[in-house]
Protein backbone atom coordinates (compact mmCIF):
# COMPACT_ATOMS: atom_id res chain seq x y z
CA UNK A 1 0.00 0.00 0.00
CA UNK A 2 1.40 3.41 -1.03
CA UNK A 3 2.14 5.97 1.65
CA UNK A 4 -0.11 9.03 1.74
CA UNK A 5 1.39 12.21 0.28
CA UNK A 6 2.38 14.80 2.88
CA UNK A 7 2.04 17.78 0.53
CA UNK A 8 -0.75 18.65 -1.88
CA UNK A 9 1.68 20.27 -4.33
CA UNK A 10 5.40 19.65 -4.81
CA UNK A 11 7.33 22.24 -6.82
CA UNK A 12 10.81 21.55 -8.16
CA UNK A 13 12.54 24.93 -8.37
CA UNK A 14 12.28 28.11 -6.33
CA UNK A 15 12.56 30.80 -8.99
CA UNK A 16 9.94 33.36 -9.96
CA UNK A 17 7.37 30.89 -11.30
CA UNK A 18 7.81 28.27 -8.58
CA UNK A 19 7.78 30.67 -5.62
CA UNK A 20 4.88 32.80 -6.85
CA UNK A 21 2.77 29.70 -7.55
CA UNK A 22 3.61 28.38 -4.09
CA UNK A 23 2.55 31.64 -2.42
CA UNK A 24 -0.84 31.67 -4.17
CA UNK A 25 -1.58 28.00 -3.50
CA UNK A 26 -0.58 28.22 0.17
CA UNK A 27 -2.97 31.16 0.39
CA UNK A 28 -5.70 28.79 -0.82
CA UNK A 29 -5.06 26.60 2.21
CA UNK A 30 -3.05 23.89 0.45
CA UNK A 31 0.10 22.23 1.76
CA UNK A 32 2.89 23.26 -0.61
CA UNK A 33 6.50 22.09 -0.86
CA UNK A 34 9.23 23.86 -2.86
CA UNK A 35 12.63 22.19 -3.33
CA UNK A 36 15.34 24.59 -4.53
CA UNK A 37 18.91 23.46 -5.23
CA UNK A 38 20.49 26.82 -4.32
CA UNK A 39 20.39 29.13 -1.30
CA UNK A 40 18.88 32.62 -1.10
CA UNK A 41 19.83 35.30 -1.88
CA UNK A 42 21.52 34.41 -5.16
CA UNK A 43 22.25 36.03 -8.50
CA UNK A 44 20.63 34.78 -11.72
CA UNK A 45 21.43 35.66 -15.32
CA UNK A 46 18.49 37.86 -16.24
CA UNK A 47 17.70 41.24 -17.78
CA UNK A 48 16.01 42.18 -14.47
CA UNK A 49 13.23 44.22 -16.07
CA UNK A 50 9.61 43.48 -15.10
CA UNK A 51 6.81 44.70 -17.34
CA UNK A 52 3.95 46.48 -15.60
CA UNK A 53 1.62 43.80 -16.96
CA UNK A 54 2.74 41.84 -13.85
CA UNK A 55 1.90 44.53 -11.28
CA UNK A 56 -1.53 43.21 -10.31
CA UNK A 57 -0.18 39.70 -9.83
CA UNK A 58 2.70 40.91 -7.64
CA UNK A 59 0.22 42.88 -5.54
CA UNK A 60 -1.77 39.65 -5.19
CA UNK A 61 1.40 38.16 -3.68
CA UNK A 62 1.64 41.14 -1.27
CA UNK A 63 5.03 42.05 -2.67
CA UNK A 64 6.42 44.99 -0.59
CA UNK A 65 7.29 47.48 -3.35
CA UNK A 66 7.77 50.28 -0.80
CA UNK A 67 10.87 48.56 0.63
CA UNK A 68 12.95 49.76 -2.32
CA UNK A 69 13.15 52.79 -4.57
CA UNK A 70 12.70 50.79 -7.76
CA UNK A 71 13.56 52.59 -11.02
CA UNK A 72 10.50 53.15 -13.21
CA UNK A 73 11.41 52.36 -16.82
CA UNK A 74 9.40 54.24 -19.45
CA UNK A 75 11.64 54.40 -22.53
CA UNK A 76 13.09 51.85 -24.93
CA UNK A 77 16.12 52.22 -27.19
CA UNK A 78 17.52 49.83 -29.80
CA UNK A 79 21.02 50.17 -31.26
CA UNK A 80 22.59 48.29 -34.17
CA UNK A 81 26.17 47.30 -34.92
CA UNK A 82 26.67 50.29 -37.21
CA UNK A 83 25.88 52.72 -34.37
CA UNK A 84 22.37 53.66 -35.52
CA UNK A 85 19.90 53.80 -32.66
CA UNK A 86 16.13 54.19 -32.40
CA UNK A 87 13.94 54.98 -29.40
CA UNK A 88 10.30 55.11 -28.29
CA UNK A 89 8.12 55.37 -25.20
CA UNK A 90 7.34 52.07 -23.48
CA UNK A 91 3.70 51.21 -22.99
CA UNK A 92 2.87 50.17 -20.26
CA UNK A 93 6.47 50.47 -19.06
CA UNK A 94 7.96 48.54 -16.20
CA UNK A 95 10.47 48.60 -13.37
CA UNK A 96 13.93 47.26 -12.61
CA UNK A 97 14.72 44.89 -9.76
CA UNK A 98 17.56 42.39 -9.36
CA UNK A 99 16.92 38.68 -9.08
CA UNK A 100 19.11 38.79 -5.98
CA UNK A 101 16.46 40.92 -4.28
CA UNK A 102 13.31 39.67 -5.99
CA UNK A 103 13.82 35.93 -5.49
CA UNK A 104 14.93 36.42 -1.89
CA UNK A 105 11.83 38.47 -1.07
CA UNK A 106 9.51 35.95 -2.75
CA UNK A 107 11.17 33.18 -0.73
CA UNK A 108 10.46 35.13 2.48
CA UNK A 109 6.82 35.65 1.46
CA UNK A 110 6.49 31.94 0.70
CA UNK A 111 7.79 30.86 4.11
CA UNK A 112 5.66 33.49 5.88
CA UNK A 113 2.65 32.13 3.99
CA UNK A 114 3.20 28.57 5.19
CA UNK A 115 5.14 27.09 2.26
CA UNK A 116 7.66 24.37 3.16
CA UNK A 117 10.81 25.67 1.42
CA UNK A 118 13.75 23.26 1.19
CA UNK A 119 16.96 24.91 -0.04
CA UNK A 120 20.35 23.48 -0.93
CA UNK A 121 18.89 20.19 -2.19
CA UNK A 122 18.64 19.13 -5.83
CA UNK A 123 15.92 16.73 -6.94
CA UNK A 124 17.62 13.94 -8.88
CA UNK A 125 14.75 11.47 -9.27
CA UNK A 126 10.96 11.49 -9.55
CA UNK A 127 8.84 8.37 -9.07
CA UNK A 128 5.13 7.82 -8.71
CA UNK A 129 2.75 5.36 -7.12
CA UNK A 130 -0.93 5.31 -6.27
CA UNK A 131 -0.28 7.81 -3.48
CA UNK A 132 1.22 10.46 -5.75
CA UNK A 133 4.80 11.46 -6.55
CA UNK A 134 8.04 10.84 -4.70
CA UNK A 135 10.84 13.39 -5.12
CA UNK A 136 14.30 12.11 -4.21
CA UNK A 137 17.13 14.57 -3.67
CA UNK A 138 20.87 14.14 -4.06
CA UNK A 139 21.06 13.93 -0.26
CA UNK A 140 18.86 10.80 -0.37
CA UNK A 141 15.76 12.41 1.15
CA UNK A 142 12.28 11.58 -0.17
CA UNK A 143 9.35 14.00 -0.37
CA UNK A 144 5.83 12.87 -1.27
CA UNK A 145 3.24 15.07 -2.99
CA UNK A 146 -0.08 14.66 -4.79
CA UNK A 147 0.65 17.04 -7.69
CA UNK A 148 4.05 17.76 -9.24
CA UNK A 149 5.21 21.05 -10.83
CA UNK A 150 8.46 21.58 -12.75
CA UNK A 151 9.82 25.12 -12.33
CA UNK A 152 13.58 24.64 -12.04
CA UNK A 153 14.67 26.91 -14.87
CA UNK A 154 16.21 26.47 -18.28
CA UNK A 155 17.80 23.08 -17.66
CA UNK A 156 14.99 21.53 -15.63
CA UNK A 157 13.45 18.09 -15.81
CA UNK A 158 10.10 17.21 -17.34
CA UNK A 159 11.27 17.80 -20.92
CA UNK A 160 11.81 14.91 -23.34
CA UNK A 161 15.33 13.66 -24.29
CA UNK A 162 14.72 14.74 -27.92
CA UNK A 163 14.22 18.32 -26.77
CA UNK A 164 17.38 18.19 -24.65
CA UNK A 165 19.38 17.02 -27.69
CA UNK A 166 17.88 19.84 -29.77
CA UNK A 167 18.81 22.37 -27.08
CA UNK A 168 22.45 21.33 -27.10
CA UNK A 169 22.63 21.70 -30.88
CA UNK A 170 21.05 25.19 -30.92
CA UNK A 171 22.10 26.61 -27.59
CA UNK A 172 22.75 30.11 -26.34
CA UNK A 173 24.68 31.37 -23.33
CA UNK A 174 24.16 34.38 -21.10
CA UNK A 175 26.35 36.67 -18.99
CA UNK A 176 25.28 39.26 -16.41
CA UNK A 177 27.06 41.96 -14.43
CA UNK A 178 25.90 44.60 -12.01
CA UNK A 179 27.73 47.79 -12.89
CA UNK A 180 28.06 51.45 -12.01
CA UNK A 181 27.93 53.97 -14.85
CA UNK A 182 26.10 57.12 -15.88
CA UNK A 183 22.88 55.94 -17.53
CA UNK A 184 19.23 57.14 -17.52
CA UNK A 185 17.18 55.35 -14.86
CA UNK A 186 14.03 55.41 -16.97
CA UNK A 187 15.58 53.70 -20.02
CA UNK A 188 16.02 50.10 -21.11
CA UNK A 189 18.44 49.75 -24.00
CA UNK A 190 19.01 46.74 -26.28
CA UNK A 191 22.30 46.75 -28.20
CA UNK A 192 22.72 44.29 -31.06
CA UNK A 193 26.00 42.60 -31.93
CA UNK A 194 26.89 39.63 -34.15
CA UNK A 195 24.79 36.62 -33.12
CA UNK A 196 23.57 38.24 -29.93
CA UNK A 197 22.46 41.33 -28.03
CA UNK A 198 23.03 43.08 -24.71
CA UNK A 199 20.53 44.82 -22.44
CA UNK A 200 21.22 47.67 -20.05
CA UNK A 201 18.79 49.08 -17.48
CA UNK A 202 18.66 50.27 -13.88
CA UNK A 203 17.86 48.15 -10.82
CA UNK A 204 17.64 49.00 -7.11
CA UNK A 205 20.47 50.60 -5.10
CA UNK A 206 21.64 52.81 -7.98
CA UNK A 207 23.08 49.92 -9.95
CA UNK A 208 22.69 48.87 -13.56
CA UNK A 209 22.04 45.40 -14.89
CA UNK A 210 24.24 44.66 -17.91
CA UNK A 211 23.21 41.33 -19.41
CA UNK A 212 23.98 39.84 -22.80
CA UNK A 213 22.94 36.69 -24.64
CA UNK A 214 24.70 35.11 -27.62
CA UNK A 215 24.93 31.89 -29.57
CA UNK A 216 27.21 29.37 -27.90
CA UNK A 217 29.05 28.60 -31.13
CA UNK A 218 30.43 32.17 -31.23
CA UNK A 219 31.92 31.81 -27.75
CA UNK A 220 33.67 28.63 -28.92
CA UNK A 221 35.44 30.70 -31.57
CA UNK A 222 37.13 32.52 -28.67
CA UNK A 223 37.99 29.31 -26.80
CA UNK A 224 35.31 29.98 -24.19
CA UNK A 225 36.99 33.17 -22.97
CA UNK A 226 34.39 35.75 -21.90
CA UNK A 227 36.87 38.70 -21.85
CA UNK A 228 38.08 37.86 -25.37
CA UNK A 229 34.51 37.43 -26.59
CA UNK A 230 33.46 40.79 -25.11
CA UNK A 231 36.41 42.61 -26.64
CA UNK A 232 36.07 41.09 -30.11
CA UNK A 233 32.30 40.70 -30.55
CA UNK A 234 30.49 43.11 -28.22
CA UNK A 235 32.96 45.82 -29.16
CA UNK A 236 31.63 45.80 -32.74
CA UNK A 237 28.69 47.89 -31.50
CA UNK A 238 30.01 51.41 -30.70
CA UNK A 239 27.60 51.79 -27.77
CA UNK A 240 28.81 48.55 -26.20
CA UNK A 241 32.43 49.42 -26.90
CA UNK A 242 31.97 52.67 -24.96
CA UNK A 243 30.12 50.97 -22.09
CA UNK A 244 32.77 48.27 -21.70
CA UNK A 245 35.42 50.98 -21.42
CA UNK A 246 33.51 53.13 -18.92
CA UNK A 247 31.48 50.80 -16.70
CA UNK A 248 32.69 49.83 -13.25
CA UNK A 249 31.82 46.19 -12.63
CA UNK A 250 30.42 45.72 -9.12
CA UNK A 251 29.56 42.02 -9.33
CA UNK A 252 29.78 39.28 -11.93
CA UNK A 253 30.23 37.81 -14.39
CA UNK A 254 27.36 35.43 -13.65
CA UNK A 255 26.89 32.94 -16.46
CA UNK A 256 24.42 30.40 -17.80
CA UNK A 257 24.35 28.21 -20.88
CA UNK A 258 22.66 25.49 -22.90
CA UNK A 259 19.28 27.16 -23.40
CA UNK A 260 17.19 27.86 -26.48
CA UNK A 261 14.60 30.43 -27.45
CA UNK A 262 11.81 28.07 -28.25
CA UNK A 263 8.56 26.87 -26.74
CA UNK A 264 9.30 23.39 -25.37
CA UNK A 265 6.32 21.95 -23.49
CA UNK A 266 3.79 23.16 -20.93
CA UNK A 267 3.18 19.76 -19.38
CA UNK A 268 4.65 16.28 -19.15
CA UNK A 269 3.42 12.89 -18.01
CA UNK A 270 4.34 13.89 -14.47
CA UNK A 271 3.05 17.44 -14.11
CA UNK A 272 2.86 21.03 -15.31
CA UNK A 273 5.97 22.89 -16.50
CA UNK A 274 6.31 26.59 -15.66
CA UNK A 275 8.45 29.54 -16.71
CA UNK A 276 11.85 28.97 -18.28
CA UNK A 277 11.48 25.19 -17.86
CA UNK A 278 8.72 25.25 -20.48
CA UNK A 279 10.69 27.49 -22.82
CA UNK A 280 8.75 30.63 -21.87
CA UNK A 281 11.81 32.79 -22.63
CA UNK A 282 10.92 35.57 -25.09
CA UNK A 283 14.04 36.70 -26.97
CA UNK A 284 15.04 40.35 -27.44
CA UNK A 285 11.90 41.69 -25.75
CA UNK A 286 13.01 41.43 -22.11
CA UNK A 287 9.78 40.00 -20.71
CA UNK A 288 10.86 36.59 -19.45
CA UNK A 289 10.14 37.55 -15.83
CA UNK A 290 6.57 38.53 -16.69
CA UNK A 291 6.02 35.29 -18.62
CA UNK A 292 7.23 33.33 -15.59
CA UNK A 293 4.73 35.15 -13.38
CA UNK A 294 1.97 34.73 -15.96
CA UNK A 295 2.53 30.97 -16.25
CA UNK A 296 2.30 30.74 -12.44
CA UNK A 297 -0.92 32.78 -12.39
CA UNK A 298 -2.57 30.55 -15.00
CA UNK A 299 -1.42 27.38 -13.25
CA UNK A 300 -2.65 28.71 -9.89
CA UNK A 301 -6.18 29.30 -11.17
CA UNK A 302 -6.34 25.84 -12.75
CA UNK A 303 -4.91 24.09 -9.68
CA UNK A 304 -7.36 25.90 -7.42
CA UNK A 305 -10.23 24.57 -9.51
CA UNK A 306 -8.69 21.09 -9.42
CA UNK A 307 -8.39 20.95 -5.64
CA UNK A 308 -11.93 22.31 -5.27
CA UNK A 309 -13.19 19.46 -7.45
CA UNK A 310 -14.17 21.70 -10.37
CA UNK A 311 -11.61 20.32 -12.84
CA UNK A 312 -10.10 16.88 -13.34
CA UNK A 313 -6.33 16.62 -13.72
CA UNK A 314 -6.76 15.90 -17.44
CA UNK A 315 -8.76 19.12 -17.80
CA UNK A 316 -6.05 21.05 -15.97
CA UNK A 317 -3.36 19.68 -18.28
CA UNK A 318 -5.36 20.36 -21.44
CA UNK A 319 -6.25 23.92 -20.40
CA UNK A 320 -2.69 24.80 -19.40
CA UNK A 321 -1.19 23.24 -22.54
CA UNK A 322 -3.73 25.07 -24.71
CA UNK A 323 -2.87 28.39 -23.09
CA UNK A 324 0.83 27.72 -23.54
CA UNK A 325 0.46 26.97 -27.23
CA UNK A 326 -2.12 29.60 -28.15
CA UNK A 327 -0.88 32.57 -26.14
CA UNK A 328 2.59 32.21 -24.67
CA UNK A 329 3.98 30.50 -27.75
CA UNK A 330 2.80 33.38 -29.95
CA UNK A 331 4.70 35.88 -27.83
CA UNK A 332 7.82 33.74 -27.96
CA UNK A 333 7.56 33.24 -31.74
CA UNK A 334 7.13 37.00 -32.26
CA UNK A 335 10.28 37.60 -30.24
CA UNK A 336 12.19 34.97 -32.23
CA UNK A 337 11.19 36.65 -35.50
CA UNK A 338 12.38 40.07 -34.28
CA UNK A 339 15.56 38.57 -32.86
CA UNK A 340 16.47 36.84 -36.12
CA UNK A 341 16.05 40.11 -38.00
CA UNK A 342 18.04 42.15 -35.49
CA UNK A 343 21.08 39.86 -35.16
CA UNK A 344 21.25 38.76 -38.80
CA UNK A 345 24.88 39.02 -40.01
CA UNK A 346 23.88 40.78 -43.25
CA UNK A 347 25.08 44.41 -43.18
CA UNK A 348 22.53 45.21 -45.88
CA UNK A 349 19.67 43.89 -43.73
CA UNK A 350 20.92 45.86 -40.71
CA UNK A 351 21.01 49.08 -42.72
CA UNK A 352 17.59 48.34 -44.20
CA UNK A 353 16.13 47.86 -40.72
CA UNK A 354 17.65 51.13 -39.52
CA UNK A 355 16.37 52.94 -42.60
CA UNK A 356 12.88 51.54 -42.09
CA UNK A 357 12.79 52.58 -38.43
CA UNK A 358 14.03 56.06 -39.37
CA UNK A 359 11.36 56.43 -42.05
CA UNK A 360 8.57 54.98 -39.91
CA UNK A 361 9.46 55.65 -36.23
CA UNK A 362 6.05 54.39 -35.05
CA UNK A 363 7.12 50.84 -36.01
CA UNK A 364 9.44 50.48 -33.01
CA UNK A 365 6.66 51.28 -30.57
CA UNK A 366 4.34 48.89 -32.36
CA UNK A 367 6.97 46.15 -32.22
CA UNK A 368 7.66 46.79 -28.53
CA UNK A 369 3.94 46.47 -27.74
CA UNK A 370 3.93 43.01 -29.32
CA UNK A 371 6.20 41.90 -26.49
CA UNK A 372 3.68 42.88 -23.81
CA UNK A 373 0.47 41.17 -22.74
CA UNK A 374 -2.58 42.37 -20.86
CA UNK A 375 -2.46 42.86 -17.11
CA UNK A 376 -3.14 39.68 -15.13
Amino acid sequence: MALQAKWDIGIIGGGLAGLSLAIVMAGEGLDVLVVEKEQYPRHKVCGEYVSNESLDFLKRLNFPFSNWDLPQIKKFELSFRDGNNHSCELDPGGFGISRYTLDHQLAKLAVEGGVELITGEKVTKQDSDSGGYILTTRQGRDYRCRVLIFAAGRNAGGVSPKVIKHKKANSWFGVKYHVDMEFPKDLIQINVFRDGYAGLSAVENNRLCFCYLAKSEVLKEHKGSIPEFEKAILGENPYLSSYLSNMQKISGPFTTGNFVFEYLAASSRSGLILGDSAGFIPPLTGNGMSLAFRSAAIAADLLTDHFKGKKSWKEVERSYERYGKQYLRKRIDSGIFLQNLAIHPSVYLQKSLSFGLNMFPFLLKRLSKKAVGKSF
